[in-house]
Order: C-alpha cells, then structure tokens, then sequence
C-alpha cells in the first residue's frame, strides 16, 4: 500500500508554514526558560577536566584543545562507559558557558520533534502543525525522567541528543532512500551513521541492528540491500563497543538482573497510553487494509515496527541491574512515532476522523500546558538554591577567597535536574563528599560547606516575572 498523496494550494502551504514556525517558536521560548533555571549538578563539574577517574587527581587539568578532549573522551570510555558519543559532548560543552548549552539544548529538543514528524511525513514542507505542536506536547508530558534525561547536561547528552542519531538513521530506512548521485559518499555516511546508531544506548542499539537486517531481508529494491547489509554489521559493531566497554560504570550498580515485574509495573506507568494508542490504531487499521506480504512502505507495518522496537527495548532492560525510568525514554519516543503514524493514516482513510488527531493535540496540549505551570515554580526554588551557591562560588573567585558556604537542594520533582541528583551534602571533610570537592575544583576553590542557613539569593528578574506570570494562570 503507497502513501496516499496530497496536494494543498499554494495559500494551504504557506498558512501551514506559518503555522508551524509558530508552534516552534512557542515551544522554544518554554523549553528554553526551562534550561535557563537549570544550572549545573551530579557529574558535570567532573567533565570540564580531563578525565582520570571519579575522584580528582593530583594533577588535574581542564580540557584546553581538541587532543585532550579526545583523550579525555578516551579515558573516560575505557574506565567507566561506553558511551563514547555522549560523554565527548558532555565533556566540549562543559568548556563553555551554560547559555551555550542552553540554546543548543533548545534546539535539539525541537530537532527531536522534527525528526518524529519526519517519521510521518516524509518532507519538512508536509509536516502538520497539529502533529507538530501534539508531539511536543507528548514529549514534554510523556518522556520520563525529564529532568534529569532532558534539562541535566550530563544526562541530556545520553538521551535527548541520543534519537537525532537513531531517528534520523531510522528515516533512511523507513523511507528507503536512494540517493540520485554520489552513492559512494552517501554508503559511507549511512554506515558511520549505523555505527553511531548502535552505540547510542545500551537498549536502543541492538533494536536497531533488528531493524536493520529486517530492512536488508525485506526490501524489494537491491538498492537498498546494498547499503542496509553493511549498515547491519555496523550497527552491531557500535553496540559491541558500547557494552564492552560499559565495565565501569556496570561494576558500580547494584541490584539484580531478571525484574520482570518491575519492568511490566514501569512498562504500564511510562509506556502504557502510549501502547495502548498505537495497539488501537494497529488494530483498527488492520480491519481497513489487508496485504499478503510484507510491505515496507505501508503505515502499518511502520507503526508495528515501532511498537515492536520499543517494546523491545523494554524487554532489553530485563538483563540491566538498575532499571531508572530514564531508561524508556527510547521507547517513549518510538511510541510517539508510533501513534502519529497510526493517526495521519486514519486521518487519510477518512477526512471526519480529523477530529481525533486535532482533539488529541488540544487534549495533550492541555495537560502539557498545565503541568508546565505546575512545575515551573517548582524548578526555580531549586535553581534559586543553585543560583545562590553559583554566585558564591563567583564572588570567592573574585575577591581570591577559598571557601564557601552555601544551601543545599531543597525538595525536586521529576521535572528537575536534582531530582535525586548528586548535589552537595552537609559534612566538614568535604575532601571526602564528591559533588563538594569537584564544585570547588571547578571553581578553583578550597573548599565548599552546605549550610541551610545562608540567605538565598534571588534569581535575575526576567526569570521572576516569568514565575509570577505563570502563578497568576494557573488554575
């Protein structure tokens, strides 16, 4: 079954580009606020130095040029993980200041939600704004973890960039794209890209090497099986990095492999709408189209295949000794595809099933909009704390001062980087407390003290307005 084909008027197209460049300038000004009250925590001190190890060393050093970014980037690959990709952006971006990561981080959340669209319709020019503004609605509402996966440096670069690589191999496949010239540089970037695929996360990976061979075996076209049987072998071979050298980091968990009931119990809490849309739609499509064969191209098998893989890569975690919710978050975007998939399909069956993808956008947008009030305020206590320690840490610097006093973190919800986070404890060796000592390295400090008794700084003003604001909307 081919796509069905739309034409619009020249107005429709123009409108819809307005309209979209609308959703995303909305969307982010919110996310970008939201990585604004966010400031630093857990492992991002450690990575503006070389890495040596977990503890500071005699000689540290702040990474200066490309080489020992790359040997930092080695270093911390062969003693804790694999995750090559991530751990050398987390390591540049710690050179520079926050803002630069801010804005950065804005538009990799909006390039994620692009690429999902990109899963239903092929082109940017044909993406809807209704499943535009629903998907960043869903992500900011349904990914997991968020802030910890999402607004934290250290753990954005592990999830939130990790499906730009995965998305954006996975439209290769989806749309079996053949380039008109220069085939030979196009094999080799499909092939460095499945490489990076498989080394993106320890539960995305070996789905898509699945997926992969799937494609190759499947494919009509000899054009495709040509790139997609080396990208098969490729794909597993940034996998077999990644987990052979994850030694560090695996030796550090504690817990069990095989919790099958947990994982079910976190499948329904983190998965379980979403599953249950894209079954819904597989099911009611299914009734509407039949195919003897396996047919690439159909919506169906799309939206099967995207379930399967993330349910896949929930069944992956069944070897892991820690299960954190973060690590659905692949799953969670699958599923989003999934279910826009299955949506723009019903949608194209029949134009009065338009009123299901346009009362999901405003029903998720809802929610999204008022769950964003909710915590908002929320996420600028914690980073009034932060903000506090920051400029603390600033003033010593400045009047050659060692040591500090600072508060510690009040309560964080879900949506907060210090959500059960490593921050700084109370304590007076803090030679022996991690997050103290690496802040005041970073810092060029002595030392740091937790002490909840010293007056919190206000946070600048535009941030404030922007609380009061959203205090006055909240229902």
């Amino acid at each position: 079954m081919q796509p069905i084909k739309q034409k619009h008027h020249p107005l429709i197209t123009s409108l819809k580009w307005i309209v979209n460049v609308g959703v995303i300038a909305a969307i982010s000004s919110c996310f970008y606020r939201l990585n604004q009250i966010t400031g630093y925590t857990g492992d991002d001190f450690l990575y503006h130095f070389i890495y040596r190890g977990e503890w500071p060393t005699k000689h540290i050093s702040a990474i200066h040029n490309v080489f020992e970014w790359i040997q930092s980037t080695i270093n911390q690959t062969q003693m804790w993980n694999g995750r090559f990709i991530a751990q050398s952006l987390v390591q540049l971006f710690m050179q520079f200041p926050k803002e630069v990561f801010n804005v950065a981080n804005t538009i990799v959340f909006i390039a994620v939600g692009l690429l999902i669209n990109l899963l239903v319709r092929r082109r940017i020019r044909d993406v809807n704004p209704i499943y535009l503004l629903a998907t960043y609605c869903a992500m900011f509402y349904f990914l997991p973890d968020f802030g910890r996966a999402v607004l934290w440096l250290s753990g954005s670069f592990n999830y939130l960039w990790m499906p730009l690589i995965y998305l954006g191999y996975f439209w290769f496949l989806r749309w079996q794209y053949l380039p008109q010239k220069r085939t030979g540089v196009f094999t080799v970037f499909i092939i460095l890209l499945a490489f990076l695929t498989g080394a993106t996360n320890e539960n995305i990976g070996p789905v898509f090497v699945i997926l992969t061979y799937f494609y190759y075996v499947c494919s009509d076209n000899p054009r495709v099986k040509q790139y997609t049987y080396p990208c098969t072998f490729s794909c597993l071979a940034g996998f077999i990095l990644l987990i052979t050298h994850n030694t560090g980091e695996a030796a550090s968990e504690k817990g069990h492999a095989f919790q099958i009931e947990t994982i079910i119990q976190q499948l329904i809490q983190y998965d379980g709408v979403l599953l249950a849309i894209a079954l819904s739609l597989i099911l009611i499509l299914s009734t509407q189209n039949h195919f003897r064969k396996i047919d690439l191209n159909n919506d169906i098998m799309i939206i099967g295949l995207l379930t399967a893989g993330a349910l896949a890569s929930v069944g992956a975690l069944i070897l892991s000794p820690q299960i954190p919710p973060r690590t659905y978050f692949g799953s969670v975007i699958l599923l989003i595809a999934a279910c826009l998939v299955g949506l723009n399909r019903l949608v194209q069956l029949t134009k009065i099933t338009w009123i299901i993808p346009i009362g999901c956008a405003c029903a998720i947008s809802g929610v999204a909009f008022q769950r964003y009030v909710d915590v908002y305020p929320q996420l600028v206590s914690n980073y009034e704390r932060f903000y506090t320690a920051e400029q603390a840490a600033l003033n010593a610097q400045k009047n050659h001062q060692k040591d500090i006093y600072v508060p510690g973190m009040n309560d964080a919800c879900s949506y907060s980087a210090y959500h059960e986070t490593a921050y700084l404890t109370t304590g007076n060796e803090t030679d022996m407390l991690w997050e103290n000592t690496w802040m005041a390295k970073y810092y060029g400090l002595k030392h740091v003290y937790v002490d909840n008794n010293v007056k919190i700084k206000p946070i600048p003003k535009r941030l404030q307005k922007l609380q009061i604001r959203f205090k006055n909307l909240k229902l």
